[in-house]
């Protein structure tokens, strides 16, 4: 059993591959750690899961185009998980990011996710195995934990953070985190997210709870 904590998601997303191929069991954050935020999106909303508006941008042109389209504030999103997301409050200031990319970026980096809105309250919770562990900050939104697993098992996760987002007084699914520092959250149940990580490794392993490759134990 390998444990998915590689930072750099364009070495990880390969080598989960190798090593499933080798039949190693790897738990990873399902379709976030092997696919883009496009993937994940359309798996979210096929879930019926509560979303932000969210339109894909091919270029400069239709990336301005997305956010002029879904208003302002808008959010760019790469289409690799962990990297960057950037607020454009107006349509000079999404010329001016989407031009930057496209310019200085590689033709992958011109490709990006706009979706509609900039989160007024966020809170990132921890999900291992379909249950919410842990959760960043102080507070925790009422119904964010819930919607969190649901998020995670929609993409198969077995280890993932998501982001609930409050945008326009709605709480939606926001993102999701392939690889998370989890050494400051605030524990759920009592359990830390690393022994809970373990743990599931530990069944993986001994056989209990076989890898289906969905990243999830049924």
């Amino acid at each position: 059993v390998v444990i998915d904590r590689v930072t750099n998601r364009q070495v990880a997303r390969p080598l989960g591959r190798i090593l499933r191929q080798a039949g190693i069991d790897v738990l990873d954050a399902g379709l976030a750690a092997t696919r883009n935020r496009q993937e994940v999106a359309t798996a979210w909303e096929i879930a019926g899961l509560p979303r932000p508006q969210t339109l894909i941008g091919f270029s400069e042109a239709t990336g301005v185009q997305a956010a002029n389209m879904v208003g302002y504030p808008a959010t760019l999103l790469p289409m690799i998980h962990g990297a960057a997301t950037t607020v454009m409050l107006d349509e000079d200031t999404a010329d001016a990011v989407i031009e930057h990319r496209v310019v200085l970026g590689t033709a992958d980096e011109a490709i990006v996710l706009v979706q509609a809105g900039a989160p007024e309250e966020c809170a990132r919770v921890h999900v291992v195995d379909g249950e919410p562990i842990a959760f960043d900050g102080e507070t925790l939104l009422n119904g964010a934990a819930d919607l969190a697993s649901r998020a995670a098992i929609a993409i198969g996760a077995a280890v993932v953070a998501i982001d609930i987002a409050v945008v326009d007084g709605r709480m939606v699914v926001w993102d999701a985190l392939p690889v998370a520092d989890f050494r400051n959250s605030t524990a759920l149940n009592g359990k830390t997210v690393g022994e809970t990580i373990a743990a599931l490794a530990m069944r993986r392993a001994e056989g209990h709870a076989p890898g289906d490759g969905s990243g999830v134990r049924h």
